[in-house]
């Protein structure tokens, strides 16, 4: 199942829902952003921040108490 939301102010929302119990949400924002979250039906939880001045920005939270952030930003880091 595929959802999307466009909105008036550049907003797009899309949202896919697998039958294993995946869910997918993507925001794109009119500034730029790019934001993409996943939830897996193992608990699982991936979020992924992408901005218009180059920063990359993921978060993946395991089922198992697990807490992965990776931030690289465009100056290099």
């Amino acid at each position: 199942m595929v959802i999307a939301v466009i909105c008036g102010s550049d907003w797009m929302v899309i949202a896919v829902i697998c039958g294993s119990g995946r869910l997918v949400i993507a925001v794109i924002c009119g500034s730029g952003w790019l934001v993409t979250a996943v939830i897996c039906g193992s608990g699982s939880l991936i979020i992924a921040v992408i901005c218009g001045s180059g920063w990359l920005i993921i978060a993946a939270i395991c089922g198992s108490g697990w807490l992965i952030i990776a931030a690289i930003c465009g100056s290099g880091w």
